[in-house]
């Protein structure tokens, strides 16, 4: 007895071991939605803060609370905490239907033993949500290597989604849901969306949807397309919480990033954007728009070659646009309208709302910066650089009063 207890230590203090690394993984701190501001620099394309993140550690350590085989098309069952599995191989369109996380809770998706493809030809969406909260789909189950820090060729998305009218799609009440680490290309319509239509503001408010890290490519229509694009009627519900951030977008027929009804909370941040527009509509040839209704802070993207302006808002205004690098454009490399913002209007927040333009470069573009926000106290075009930009490099509206200076062209 006694030799065989001796034996056996070794292995009880391996066990023990790996239990506590466990145990500290699971006790790092989660980022605060305070933590958002990007850094400006790390290892990324030129133009692009940030840092790498590791390849899909924490999804790694999660244990599978169910399995969902390739056979089965919709998940409807799940307890707040629970980590589902999505098995391996090639796949139809999955619908995930009324799964309740918890904010302490949420549930998470995860691809299990090596890659998922969603091949959906004919569905609405390969990847459809109805009526889901505090849900957390991820790629990170093998790897980490996707979105805005890594080429093309460097992709290594967990999670697939082609051939389907729509990527991912969030419906009925679909709110406080994250995506990441997901591949989302050859769709006939949008890349993702969320966006409820059979609800008004009175009804609903939309909360906290966050996109990080995806390889959205080769779209028909918008890469991404959030909130409504009808603010205006006062018909659509809002957004509070909208993040983008870290996204390769690439090859879109419309607007590669575009945000409506998204008043307050919305940050656009650390995204390359490429070849948009190219199904030649005019009105929706932008690299990336902050559209009617929303105000969105739009600070360290890379925007390249958009028949339109590289960077364009025609929404409630009250941002920052910042550190971004726009290249190529067929109009403006930054554009500002006078948008929809209005006195009276109960869901312009803090009016009035000024624009600080503030530290971005431009080089290859029709024009350089033009503001059109007159509601702005304070607006600022300041600490801009320009290059091969033919006409002028900042352009104000009639009665537009901004702080204007140390905008160099070269």
């Amino acid at each position: 007895m006694r030799g065989r207890a001796d034996r056996s230590a070794p292995v009880l203090r391996t066990l023990l071991s790996l239990a506590v690394v466990v145990l500290v993984a699971f006790s790092l701190p989660a980022a605060r939605s305070s933590d958002r501001t990007p850094p400006d620099a790390g290892a990324a394309p030129d133009g692009l803060g940030g840092q790498v993140r590791p390849e899909g550690v924490a999804a790694r350590l999660l244990a599978c609370d169910q399995v969902v085989p390739v056979t089965q098309a919709e998940v409807d069952q799940a307890a707040p905490g629970e980590v589902i599995c999505l098995a391996a191989g090639r796949r139809g369109a999955l619908r995930l239907t009324g799964l309740q996380g918890t904010a302490s809770r949420p549930i998470t998706v995860v691809n299990h033993g090596g890659v998922v493809e969603i091949d959906a030809p004919g569905a609405y969406a390969g990847l459809e949500l109805r009526d889901v909260a505090h849900v957390h789909v991820t790629g990170t189950g093998t790897t980490g290597r996707c979105g805005a820090h890594f080429g093309e060729d460097e992709q290594r998305c967990g999670i697939r989604v082609t051939g389907s009218f729509n990527g991912i799609a969030g419906k009925t009440r679909t709110t406080n849901l994250t995506v990441d680490h997901v591949e989302v290309g050859d769709v006939e319509s949008a890349g993702l969306g969320t966006h409820d239509k059979e609800l008004d503001r009175d009804e609903w408010l939309q909360r906290d949807v966050a996109f990080r890290d995806l390889y959205v490519h080769d779209i028909g229509t918008e890469g991404h397309y959030h909130g409504s694009s009808d603010y205006t009627s006062g018909d659509q519900h809002l957004l509070d919480g909208v993040e983008i951030t870290r996204n390769l977008v690439v090859r879109t027929g419309r607007d590669g990033i575009q945000v409506g009804s998204a008043p307050r909370n919305c940050r656009i941040a650390q995204n390359v954007v490429r070849d948009t527009g190219r199904n030649g509509e005019s009105k929706h040839e932008f690299g990336i728009i902050v559209n009617r209704g929303s105000s969105c802070d739009v600070i360290g993207n890379r925007v390249e070659r958009s028949p339109r302006s590289g960077i364009y808002d025609q929404g409630l205004h009250g941002q920052v646009i910042a550190r971004n690098t726009v290249l190529d454009s067929g109009e403006l490399g930054i554009q500002v309208t006078e948008g929809d913002q209005a006195a009276d209007d109960p869901q312009t927040p803090d009016f009035p709302r000024s624009t600080h333009v503030v530290d971005n470069r431009i080089q290859g573009a029709a024009g350089g910066i033009r503001l059109g926000n007159t509601a702005g106290t304070d607006n600022r075009v300041t600490g801009n650089r320009l290059a091969d930009v033919s006409g002028a490099a900042v352009e104000l509206d009639d009665g537009v009063r901004a702080e204007v200076g140390d905008n160099r062209e070269q």
